[in-house]
């Protein structure tokens, strides 16, 4: 099912409830966002999805998922460095640990797709791909307005008529960062939809008219904004269960202590120790003072 054939894709528009494979503790601001794209790439049977910026990989590892659970044919690239940027240095202190976790992550769950990691810089990924061979490209690299602009600019011939482009980030409004300037932009020249929850999503549909998909936006904003602050109630109460079982163990590794320091206060040993440790501090006392023991205990 193509999204050019948007009339059979909305009527088909199958909402699923995915299990994630991969570490559900994998740092990102991307968690929101992983329902939307799972329904997205189910629905689109996509055969090319390219996503630009992949760091930790939480949202290429859930679409990954939904071409293994959808047995799709398709083939799935992640270009990044892996490196880090200013805007992105999280887990970049040690050489290759991002890169090295996200490939065992794809080793361990994904390793029958068809997976291509291309451990470069956009441009020079560019000439890789030819134009209009790509359904899906995710844009997530640095998110200057400048920096977000030249990628999409570049990349935007590579994608088919009626293929979608996603862009993270389009509600962050902090210093350096642009995305939002470029999506207000991009709003009047294409058919979008957006997700303000998780820092904002934003999806574009490239040279195609999806009048019939935009009365859709509302319900899926608040569909997928509801499944995201159930996740993280989920993990806010995981985490408590989790600190509640450590808890446990701590108490019960306090009651054997406790016990055990009884049972070693009340032994022949310890008391004998007592009598010891008495001896001992006489001995020292008497040595280092022995004018003021003669004085104060022998009356002399």
């Amino acid at each position: 099912m193509r999204l050019k054939n948007k009339e059979t894709m909305l009527k088909r528009w199958k909402y699923n409830s995915p299990k994630f494979e991969f570490n559900n503790k994998t740092h990102s601001t991307w968690w929101g966002h992983v329902w939307f794209a799972y329904d997205l790439v189910s629905n689109m049977k996509p055969k090319c999805i390219v996503e630009l910026g992949t760091h930790y990989g939480v949202s290429f590892l859930s679409i990954c998922q939904a071409i293994k659970d959808g047995e799709v044919a398709c083939e799935l690239h992640a270009v990044d460095t892996w490196e880090g940027d200013s805007q992105a240095r999280v887990g970049y202190e040690e050489k290759d640990v991002v890169y090295n976790g996200l490939k065992k992550e794809i080793d361990l769950n994904f390793g029958d797709l068809k997976i291509n990691l291309h451990r470069k810089k956009f441009d020079e990924a560019l000439l890789e791909f030819k134009d209009s061979s790509i359904d899906v490209l995710h844009i997530d690299g640095f998110h200057s307005y400048e920096a977000v602009k030249h990628d999409f600019e570049s990349w935007l011939p590579k994608v088919k008529d009626g293929g979608v482009i996603l862009f993270h980030d389009i509600h962050e409004y902090k210093e350096g960062f642009g995305v939002h300037i470029l999506w207000k932009e991009l709003k009047q020249k294409y058919n979008t939809i957006e997700f303000d929850h998780y820092h904002g999503l934003g999806v574009l549909f490239k040279n195609n008219n999806f009048d019939e998909l935009l009365q859709y936006e509302d319900i899926w904003r608040n569909y997928y904004k509801i499944l995201s602050e159930k996740n993280d109630a989920n993990i806010k109460l995981e985490n408590l269960n989790e600190i509640n079982i450590k808890l446990k163990n701590l108490e019960n590794i306090v009651c054997v202590l406790t016990e055990e320091n009884n049972s070693i206060k009340s032994s022949k040993f310890w008391k004998l120790r007592g009598i010891y440790m008495r001896i001992k501090h006489w001995i020292i006392f008497i040595f280092f003072n022995p004018k003021k023991f003669v004085k104060r205990y022998l009356n002399f």
